[in-house]
């Protein structure tokens, strides 16, 4: 408000004091979010003032024509929410016309800033921008009016990519609040500021100025917050948490209809269907914005809208020729209209359709207007342009060009993944390369090149564990949250069993808003920006060779299996496999199998009907991967697709008895050799202590062979190393040996949650470890064993990533991780565990011991060795 518009403008007369308290109301309504409720409010006030007709000359009076232009101007921003722009403009001009005998210039810069508002809400930026640049000439120098002014013109040149002006304005925005104290103008300043960033390209950096501006008040204010914070999610390769805020949002808007906001939820909910392959609903959500923003007058935000659709068409198989007309058709009309953007994403999905069409040279004239893409553009951009173009190539037969492009939009995507501090976002936004890397591997494999094939498939495999780790700062609010967390995990632990109605009478938040918390704090952590390239294959047939080991890659495309086998010795051998969801059928019996034999007391006729069908289900996988596994006896390291990670490849009749590795990624495989020291062989045994390192075996309550197996454990190593026991061990105290030990053993129970992988735990007195701290912490031992239930379990991310406790840990640098893929019996993990660590301390390393002490126990071992064959 300007100061001189205050109530006592209004002077001695009952009907102007009624109608500014009114006007005052709705303004509180508006920044509400209650634009119906402001709007009956305003007419009220203009009922009051007897303004329902035009301004005359005659009826001019000071006070009144002020009074009526105000509440005229606070109608016109409710009127462009409920009923769209030309209505809101109509009123507009008419709080114009009612000040004009007023000469004031102050109140003139108001009322043509809120002009400015309500086309930009409309869509007209350009002239939303120049009317905001009238306006700021004659606004008060310090006043409210000047903060709400530099934020909706900071706002505007965030939308139109003035990136310098809008961090001008938003920071004096911002910096002015701070002076007057105007404590919801400075969260929505750093709000836009994380607009500003998003558009910039700093995600971490969005993330946490909006996490700031979170504390917004009013309804309205929120709603904007969870709209905008949805998108740097989506971005960032969340869709269902981008979906989750979505819905906040809609809920929201939806009590006063805020049609344009409401437009704008279901459009990025159109988005988040399409990214996660939910194509007849992003079409639906699509169609449903295009028509509400086509009623209301804004034509901007309908051609966002017909833009998504026709990716929606496309996706779900509309014809080209039908979907091409619309796209070359939104190019142009946003060409003119100035947004360079969003008509080069037009421009691409045109070349898209003429390259569907056979029309290499139209698609090529495309590309040439679209131009160069580069860091600047949004991630889906840049790996749309190098997918188009590389296709192109490919018509022109110029593979080794469309190569290059496929492995330059890989290149770039892993920049963009190593942007982000955490390994929840880092796995999350390998979504974006989905297409890109399937037409890699295609382009590989239809070359018949076993080499190509591999390369194409470590491009695109375990990016994440190629990012260089981050220690993300000390977080005091985060401490108290873990803490909280493990309290009401315990607790609900204890009570469950005893008290079901004492846990569900636990007030405060609930386990899941905790770990909804402690998630968004993580993504706020920006990330080292630093990445490693694939390993290359020559360095691969070396360390192969050096180490005498097999090398197999397991590929999937379009449904279908197959390998390529790089051994110690001989060629590079492509083959085929089969289909893979019967693979997968296959191991879901055969876990399922495994769970049910690590019950206790299980009737020995049902352990003999459950153990055949356990050699059953290994047979069979062991007969459609067959043509993978190389014979011999060699050591096999295997890097299988995300979904195959947890199989207990031990048991495969191919593989009994040998040395297996199982690896997210060969490159991963190889990083992780080189990164350990130099082993001297100890033939025969080990006779001396070996320097500079410690063993820290953990025991876990619950389990009553834990703290046998870690002092066996700790006992087994302690002539040769620092070894501790931890016979009731805190989270505090594994958290302390996974700092500063190389290798740690835990015997405790755990679980792995595939909702919500990065709160897969280990249980300790005191409350469980979760895998979220362990990422917190940036640094893990050398050699981690869990001796717990299927913590080697991961779930597959939509970027065919994995993400749970084992992949973490091998993220985090940890060589070597042996962990169960399925249930075991206590006193089944205590045999093994114990035989194995005997093993290890003979000179074996991890896989070896593994191997030899599966075919050692008469009981089938969930238990697999992941990562590179570590050794003491």
């Amino acid at each position: 408000m300007s100061p001189h518009a205050t109530v006592a403008d209004a002077g001695s007369d009952p009907s102007l004091i009624r109608a500014t308290a009114l006007h005052q109301r709705a303004v509180q309504e508006n920044a509400g979010g209650h634009a119906a409720r402001a709007e009956q409010l305003l007419r009220r006030g203009l009922e009051a003032t007897n303004a329902a007709g035009d301004h005359t000359v005659d009826g001019c009076r000071d006070e009144r024509c002020r009074t009526v232009s105000r509440l005229l101007a606070t109608l016109a921003k409710s009127t462009v929410e409920i009923h769209g722009l030309e209505p809101a403009l109509v009123i507009m001009n008419r709080a114009l016309e009612w000040s004009e005998c007023l000469g004031d210039p102050e109140l003139t810069a108001f009322l043509v800033s809120q002009r400015a508002l309500i086309l930009f809400r409309g869509g007209r930026l350009a002239e939303a921008e120049l009317d905001f640049a009238a306006a700021i000439e004659n606004i008060h120098a310090s006043g409210r009016d000047l903060v709400r002014l530099l934020l909706n013109r900071g706002a505007l040149f965030v939308e139109i990519g003035n990136l310098p002006g809008a961090r001008a304005d938003l920071s004096r925005a911002a910096s002015l609040s701070r002076q007057l104290e105007y404590r919801l103008f400075e969260h929505v300043a750093l709000h836009n500021l994380g607009c500003l960033e998003f558009t910039a390209g700093d995600l971490p950096r969005a993330l946490r100025l909006m996490h700031e501006g979170m504390e917004l008040d009013g309804e309205t204010q929120q709603g904007i917050a969870h709209l905008d914070r949805s998108r740097v999610l989506l971005a960032a390769g969340l869709p269902e948490e981008a979906d989750a805020a979505l819905a906040e949002a809609a809920d929201l808007f939806r009590r006063d209809r805020c049609w344009q906001d409401l437009g704008e939820v279901d459009l990025t909910r159109a988005e988040v269907a399409l990214l996660t392959g939910h194509v007849d609903d992003a079409r639906k959500l699509a169609g449903r914005a295009r028509d509400r923003f086509r009623r209301h007058g804004n034509d901007r935000w309908r051609r966002a809208a017909e833009l998504v659709l026709l990716h929606a068409d496309l996706a779900g198989g509309r014809p080209a020729a039908r979907l091409l007309p619309h796209a070359s058709r939104l190019a142009a009309e946003f060409a003119a209209e100035g947004f360079a953007g969003q008509a080069r994403t037009a421009l691409l999905l045109a070349a898209e359709l003429e390259l569907d069409l056979d029309r290499p040279s139209a698609a090529d004239e495309m590309l040439h207007r679209v131009g160069p893409v580069g860091e600047g553009d949004p991630i889906a951009v840049r790996l749309h342009s190098r997918l188009v173009r590389a296709e192109l190539l490919e018509r022109g037969h110029r593979l080794p060009q469309a190569r290059r492009q496929v492995a330059h939009g890989l290149r770039e995507l892993a920049a963009y993944q190593a942007q982000f501090g955490g390994v929840d976002l880092q796995s999350a936004s390998a979504v974006h390369g989905r297409r890109l890397a399937t037409h890699d591997l295609d382009l590989a494999v239809r070359s018949g090149r076993p080499g190509s094939v591999l390369a194409a498939v470590e491009r695109s495999r375990a990016v994440s564990g190629r990012i260089r780790p981050v220690t993300p700062p000390a977080d005091d609010r985060a401490a108290e949250l873990l803490a909280e967390l493990r309290r009401k995990v315990e607790a609900a632990s204890a009570t469950t069993t005893t008290d079901p109605a004492s846990a569900a009478a636990d007030t405060g938040p609930t386990i899941a808003d905790l770990q909804t918390e402690l998630r968004s704090r993580a993504w706020l952590t920006s990330g080292s920006r630093a990445w490693q390239p694939p390993a290359r294959l020559r360095d691969l047939r070396t360390a192969a060779a050096d180490l005498d080991v097999d090398l197999v890659t397991i590929t999937q495309l379009r449904g279908r299996l197959g390998a390529v086998l790089l051994p110690a010795e001989g060629p590079l051998r492509l083959v085929e496999l089969g289909d893979a969801e019967t693979v997968r059928g296959w191991h879901r019996r055969v876990s399922a199998d495994l769970d049910v034999l690590a019950n206790a007391g299980l009737p020995p006729a049902m352990t003999a009907t459950v153990t055949r069908s356990l050699r059953h289900g290994a047979a069979e996988l062991g007969r459609l991967l067959a043509p993978a596994l190389p014979t011999g006896d060699r050591p096999v390291v295997i890097s299988p697709p995300s979904t195959l990670l947890a199989l207990p490849w031990p048991l495969l009749p191919a593989l009994a008895g040998r040395p297996v590795s199982i690896t997210p990624s060969l490159s991963g495989w190889y990083r992780a050799h080189l990164s350990l020291r130099p082993r001297a062989p100890a033939p025969g045994g080990r006779s001396a202590v070996i320097e500079g390192w410690s063993v820290t075996a953990v025991a876990g309550p619950g389990l009553p062979r834990a703290r046998t197996e870690a002092a066996t454990v700790a006992g087994t190593w302690s002539p040769y190393a620092d070894a501790v026991h931890l016979a009731t061990a805190s989270s505090a105290d594994l958290l302390e040996a996974m700092g500063t030990g190389r290798l740690v053993h835990v015997a405790a129970h755990g679980v792995h949650r595939g909702q919500n992988p990065m709160f897969s735990s280990l249980s300790l007195t005191g409350g469980p470890v979760f895998a979220y701290e362990l990422d917190q912490r940036g640094r893990a031992p050398e050699h981690v064993v869990l001796s717990a239930c299927d913590v080697g379990r991961s779930t597959v991310r939509a970027g065919e990533e994995a993400l749970g406790l084992t992949s973490v840990l091998l993220q985090l640098g940890t060589a070597a991780v042996v962990a169960g893929v399925a249930r075991v019996h206590d006193d089944a993990a205590a045999d093994v565990m114990q035989r194995y660590h005997a093993e290890l301390a003979r000179g074996r390393d991890a896989a070896e011991a593994l191997a030899l002490v599966t075919d050692q126990v008469d009981h089938p071992s969930p238990f697999v060795c992941f990562g590179t064959a570590w050794s003491a």
